[in-house]
């Protein structure tokens, strides 16, 4: 039986900026995306017979029919190459569901690279087109590392990477749908973010800037939906980390430098709330 065996890394806004609605529903986003070592992991098996199937372990309430962007990428992956066999999807689920991490987008750009290697077929661009097709996310979890990204979130510029940082992620053991928190964000007026600073922090491997400027524009929305999350954001501000929310939320991730500070709020948190994960900067090629 042929079976490949792939991480799907979370990802984190170190930036995020939300501007014009689109006509397709959709924001128009200015962003800094980084991918993180918490991950997932993504098997496929070829059947010898019987229907494509989707299975999870810790995966919670979430469909395992065509709803989920897994499945969805296999079944856009074997219509456009007319492949004839089915397949086994199984996901082991480490990251949140619905936290902001990206967790389904890595699950779906983790099945295309592993279906490319199954089948032995598709480009990069064959690959980021499916993806693109698939959601916001899924065309930067295909590939991963640090990158600017535009649009609404499909347009892809590569950064240099992060200087070495440590992320710990806390998570209130609650879903938010980012549908729901971009509903709020659309009702009320909110200030629009710069990204130049922090592009040229990141160019000029400037710690100290990267965190001056780092910032989630949707992050007020979010607080506003869930106020539970300035709660952990205090927190994590008395250990001398920068708290985010990240994405939409409503994980919350403190950004720092000082291993001693990041170990120190882990363990202090850690028995408080539902998820808490130290995490690091990685891609696909460490």
């Amino acid at each position: 039986m042929k079976k490949v065996v792939i991480s799907a890394l979370a990802k984190v806004n170190i930036f995020l900026n939300v501007l014009a609605r689109r006509n397709d529903g959709y924001h128009d986003l200015e962003s800094i995306m980084q991918s993180i070592s918490l991950h997932d992991t993504v098997t496929l098996t070829v059947l010898s017979f019987g229907p494509s199937v989707l299975t999870l372990t810790d995966g919670g309430d979430l469909p395992t029919d065509k709803r989920n962007l897994a499945l969805a990428a296999w079944l856009l992956f074997k219509e456009k190459f007319d492949i004839r066999e089915n397949i086994a999807i199984h996901i082991k689920k480490r990251i949140p569901v619905s936290a902001g991490l990206a967790g389904g987008s890595s699950d779906a750009a983790a099945v295309l690279r592993g279906a490319r290697e199954l089948f032995g077929v598709a480009t990069d661009a064959d690959l980021f087109a499916l993806a693109a097709q698939l959601g916001s996310d899924v065309p930067f979890c295909l590939f991963g590392g640090t990158a600017l990204a535009k649009g609404r979130g499909e347009k892809l510029l590569p950064m240099p990477a992060l200087p070495k940082f440590y992320f710990v992620l806390v998570n209130p053991g609650m879903a938010l749908a980012t549908k729901s928190v971009y509903q709020l964000f659309d009702k009320k007026s909110w200030p629009i973010l710069s990204i130049d600073n922090i592009i040229e922090a990141m160019r000029h491997q400037d710690a100290a800037g990267i965190l001056q400027f780092a910032a989630n524009g949707l992050e007020a929305a979010s607080l506003e939906f869930c106020p539970v999350l300035a709660e952990i954001k205090a927190e994590l501000n008395l250990f001398g980390l920068l708290p985010l929310v990240c994405g939409s939320g409503p994980t919350v991730m403190g950004l720092t430098q000082d291993e001693g500070a990041a170990l120190a709020a882990m363990k202090c948190l850690y028995f408080k709330w539902p998820f808490v994960e130290l995490a690091w900067a990685k891609d696909y090629s460490d």
